[in-house]
């Protein structure tokens, strides 16, 4: 959830190079990864995080091909039907996704 809020010119200090590695490490966490300690509130804040990174780096800014990666990423969390003892926890991840694309 820190991520997210990183301040602008951090984010965008280009001696730091940190936007490539926040934005993959953060799409990395917006899946699913199949393991009992895979929390879908985890994947929920990934999700949100990666969205104000986006738009704090200002969408214009964001490499072509990352930005593709981005929407990929976001068009398969929309895909998660996870389940658990809370039931349809999937459908957090899939509603902040859909808020995300918008």
């Amino acid at each position: 959830m820190a991520l997210g809020v990183l301040s602008d010119s951090l984010l965008k200090d280009p001696t730091l190079g940190l936007s490539k590695y926040l934005l993959d490490a953060l799409m990395l966490n917006c899946l699913p990864k199949g393991k009992e300690s895979d929390d879908a509130e985890n994947r929920k804040q990934a999700v949100k995080s990666l969205t104000k990174v986006v738009i704090s780096l200002g969408i214009t800014n964001v490499n072509k091909h990352m930005l593709k990666e981005v929407f990929e990423t976001l068009y398969k969390a929309i895909q998660d039907y996870a389940l658990d003892r809370r039931g349809d926890v999937g459908s957090w991840v899939r509603e902040e996704s859909m808020r995300s694309l918008t």
